[in-house]
């Protein structure tokens, strides 16, 4: 029955559409932007077939490593074999580290390899001096996908919590850990997240710039992490000691001794043991990348997980966003369609200019610095005019197995962190720059960001979602 214009004009446009279209079972939501991201993605995934193949030919190197990459990503008879044990080697080193102590001496090295630490950092922007980097500090993802929700013990949170604790311990039987062994573990990890979770901010306070701005020192950073190692291990990462950085959740650190000791310890290592299965899972075999995108599809409502063609795709775009994207926009958008927007922009820019230039209410100083800000705007349409450097240093051997060269690439697309946290934004034009993060985590999270990540190598969603 279709209702009245005049009743509801929302359900008599869209009310036939809604009643009878069915969401897919590996999609949260539908519409017409997914149904554009399928069209995307599939010509996509049929044109690397084909510069992987040799049917399709390009001179484009970067976009024939993103090539390989999809190939071995696809391969899931070669990761089905590997199975779990790519990433054994890695969980073996964490189970060596039984003490702070052996934390302590080892740090520097698990901090460069990417394995979890007791709180995050990354290079972003300074927020009060946008042409310069800084260093930010943060607390490690909550599970619970807002650390408001800590704040009472509800029937919702415990849902919540026993789905993601039925994905780790799959996921820890699987890596050969015994039953009993894998309930400690869990029970440990979900302990220091519940610790954690009181000393940092929710989604609301996050949403705020101003409570994500708290400078502080270096030396007063050191003296709020001190015995823990967790400064020693930033420094070896860095040329120079830092003036100053940035704390995006300042009570963790004032908390840090808190949170993080040898009295606690085990609690914090079986939680790295548990986030380091779930982050690598996306890289291995098709029946681990899907367990461990099990709590992602919990919290949307997602009841399956993406196809194999897909979850492939989406990983080397993941590492390889902009060579495909730049390949997708030439082909697919087109040089005209760029010059097309960039001249309206131009256009808009230049009507704005008009208007500031007469208009009778802003002060002087007020209408100079808009028309400096016209005049500094960098215009961005389409896609860039070529790839940032790091994607040059990228590269996939034939021999090693998706996780090895996944690991590779991490540290290949790894910025050198700022001596001094004061290097100037240089991102090509058309382009956004990478994030550096500690941790690559595939598992849902708040990013406490100044800006978009979409091109960072830190990704926010599982890959076997």
């Amino acid at each position: 029955m279709t209702v009245r214009i005049q009743d509801d004009l929302y359900m008599n446009i869209n009310g036939e559409w809604q009643n009878s279209t069915v969401i897919p079972a590996d999609k949260s939501m539908v519409g017409a932007d997914r149904d554009l991201t399928d069209e995307i993605e599939k010509k996509l995934r049929r044109d690397l077939t084909a510069f992987a193949d040799g049917s399709k030919q390009t001179d484009d190197q970067e976009l024939l490593t993103a090539a390989r990459l999809y190939i071995k990503a696809s391969d899931y008879a070669a990761r089905d074999k590997a199975g779990i044990a790519p990433v054994l080697p890695r969980i073996q080193r964490l189970l060596e580290l039984s003490t702070l102590d052996d934390f302590i001496a080892a740090a520097p090295e698990l901090l460069k390899d990417g394995y979890q630490m007791p709180a995050e950092m990354q290079i972003e922007a300074n927020l009060n001096d946008a042409t310069t980097d800084i260093l930010n500090f943060a607390a490690i993802d909550t599970i619970l996908p807002d650390a408001a929700l800590y704040k009472e013990d509800s029937e919702s949170n415990q849902q919540m919590f026993a789905a993601w604790s039925a994905m780790a311990k799959k996921l820890l039987l699987q890596a050969g850990i015994t039953a009993a062994n894998a309930d400690q573990y869990i029970k440990d990890a979900l302990a220091f997240d519940a610790r954690s979770a009181q000393f940092t901010i929710t989604n609301e306070e996050a949403a705020e710039v101003k409570n994500l701005n708290n400078p502080i020192s270096w030396a007063d950073f050191t003296q709020q992490v001190a015995g823990t190692g967790f400064a020693e291990a930033v420094r070896a990462q860095l040329k120079a000691d830092p003036q100053h950085l940035n704390e995006y959740t300042p009570k963790t650190f004032s908390k840090f001794s808190t949170l993080f000791n040898a009295d606690n310890y085990t609690e914090f290592l079986h939680y790295a043991i548990v986030t380091e299965l779930i982050d690598q899972s996306g890289y291995l075999s098709d029946e681990l990348r899907i367990i461990g995108g099990e709590y992602s599809r919990f919290l949307s409502g997602q009841p399956e997980a993406i196809s194999k063609e897909k979850s492939a795709f989406r990983l080397t775009n993941r590492f390889m966003a902009e060579p495909v994207g730049i390949y997708y926009g030439r082909i697919y958008f087109g040089e005209a369609a760029k010059t097309d927007i960039t001249n309206l922009v131009k256009q808009i820019i230049a009507e704005y200019k008009v208007q500031l230039h007469n208009n009778t209410w802003l002060s002087d100083a007020t209408r100079e610095k808009a028309l400096q800000k016209l005049d500094t705007m960098k215009i961005k349409m389409g896609y860039p005019d070529q790839a940032l450097p790091v994607y040059a240093k990228l590269h996939v051997d034939t021999d090693d197995t998706l996780f090895a060269a996944v690991q590779k690439w991490r540290q290949s697309s790894k910025p050198t962190p700022s001596p001094r946290s004061t290097s100037p934004l240089t991102a090509a034009s058309g382009a956004c720059r990478a994030t550096w993060s500690t941790h690559a985590t595939t598992r849902p999270k708040t990013t406490f960001s100044s800006r978009p990540v979409s091109c960072s190598h830190h990704t926010t969603t599982s890959t076997g979602a």
